[in-house]
């Protein structure tokens, strides 16, 4: 059996940092007893706990009264808040930490709370992670998988929704806990960039390893440097996975229409808010997906490959566009390389697709590995949709204006259908009263 000093591979002079639900205080307080066998810890927040009775606790209102207080304490656990509130210690200022390290082996630090919920949604101001930490550890109660996304199971379950794009009082599956875990990531990386950074799998029984493994080997690599998934209680089973996979998916905008409905204008390059309908598209696509992006373009295709150079130089030209969406699909097809996974067809007339939206499509398609991944919005099937490459073949087969549409229906029953929270995905503009009414 690992114990968690092990499987988090503990370094000296750490400065450890957890954030998350689902266990995040348990993990916390079970690692100080590890580590207080030899060493000397200190337990802190950065916003605030249970007042911890079972071990010595420190409550001082400034930096020299609490480093005055230490110096008199032998005890190998010490915790320490700036006040109490009720039955809450309160955590303390970022800054006290480059003197309290001097004091310590290890400083082990709650950098957020979850209302004892398995998964939280985060505001603008969480977690507060100290820039110093050099081990960050997230955390995520596996007992929430299957239930329902509402407040009985998530903290804040709308922000939660927002911040991943999903309906609220969606069942909970694997790919969306993942999202929540790159939204985590994120955060980490933006307050302590120099850290390590674990995500941990809690209240998984042993026999269930196995189901959550593809889970976490997509976080390793672009979102963690490993992972743990086990439990805690009622006792330490935890499993360390350090290998992590790769799923490249490319995106493919399609921007080839003759915008026939719109008379001589291309709805494509209409004003849109601070820019336009096709380059807003193109942007947000770009935030998810990077350099993995194509843009196929037909119609008035000079006008468009200037107007897009600046965001991607990969633009290829459809020369067939006057005979259908399908011809654009094929034309970006034959432009992806064997090491993609699947590709997803953007239109290039949603303008108001947003990027959590597409980021909740990707990792679902790299979770669940599924032949089509799709969004609905109040059970109505939208776009952009996601293909596996095992369907590419069929793919550059179809014919007219229909797109894939055709093969989504034959795939319906192992299709991924992901509920999202908007309308965007049901909304294009095909006229000028649509680009008016979704301005």
């Amino acid at each position: 059996m690992q114990n968690l000093t092990a499987a988090l591979n503990i370094k000296p002079k750490e400065i450890i940092s957890f954030m998350g639900g689902g266990g995040k205080t348990t993990t916390m307080f079970l690692l100080a007893k590890e580590l207080a066998q030899k060493k000397k810890v200190l337990i802190t927040t950065t916003t605030k706990i249970e007042y911890p009775t079972e071990y010595m606790t420190i409550v001082a209102e400034n930096l020299e009264e609490a480093l005055a207080k230490i110096d008199g304490m032998d005890s190998a656990i010490i915790v320490l808040g700036r006040k109490t509130e009720g039955n809450k210690l309160h955590g303390i200022p970022k800054s006290w930490l480059n003197n309290l390290k001097e004091h310590f082996d290890y400083i082990l630090i709650e950098a957020d709370g979850a209302a004892h919920k398995a998964l939280k949604g985060y505001a603008d101001y969480e977690p507060v992670i100290p820039g110093d930490s050099s081990l960050v550890v997230a955390l995520v109660g596996m007992s929430v998988a299957g239930k329902a996304l509402d407040n009985t199971y998530v903290h804040r379950a709308e922000l939660l929704s927002q911040t991943i794009g999903v309906s609220t009082n969606a069942i909970i599956a694997p790919w969306m806990i993942a999202r929540v875990c790159e939204e985590m990531a994120k955060s980490i990386i933006k307050q302590a960039p120099g850290a390590r950074k674990v995500i941990f799998l809690n209240q998984v029984e042993p026999a269930n390893h196995s189901q959550y493994l593809r889970l976490v080997e997509c976080l390793i690599g672009d979102y963690y440097d490993n992972a743990l998934i086990g439990r805690l209680l009622p006792s330490i089973e935890i499993e360390r996975i350090d290998n992590g996979i790769k799923v490249p998916v490319i995106a493919i905008v399609l921007a080839a229409g003759m915008s026939a409905r719109m008379g001589s204008e291309n709805k494509l390059l209409l004003p849109w808010r601070n820019t336009t309908v096709v380059r807003q598209v193109v942007e947000t696509t770009v935030k998810v997906f990077g350099n993995d992006l194509l843009v196929v373009v037909g119609h008035q295709y000079k006008r468009l490959t200037d107007h897009l150079s600046d965001l991607t130089n990969k633009i290829t030209y459809n020369e067939a566009y006057r005979s259908g969406q399908s011809t654009s699909v094929k034309k970006g097809l034959a432009e992806v390389n064997n090491g993609y996974f699947g590709a997803m067809f953007v239109l290039g007339d949603q303008p108001l697709i947003r990027p959590e939206i597409l980021a909740s499509l990707l990792t679902a398609f790299k979770i669940n590995q599924a032949p089509v991944v799709y969004p609905t919005y109040n059970n109505k099937r939208g776009n952009p949709t996601i293909f596996h490459r095992t369907l590419f073949s069929r793919l550059i087969k179809i014919e007219g204006d229909r797109g894939g549409r055709l093969i989504l229906e034959e795939e319906s029953a192992e299709a991924l259908a992901v509920p999202v929270n908007n309308s965007s995905v049901v909304k294009d503009i095909d006229t000028k009263e649509d680009w008016q009414q979704l301005r």
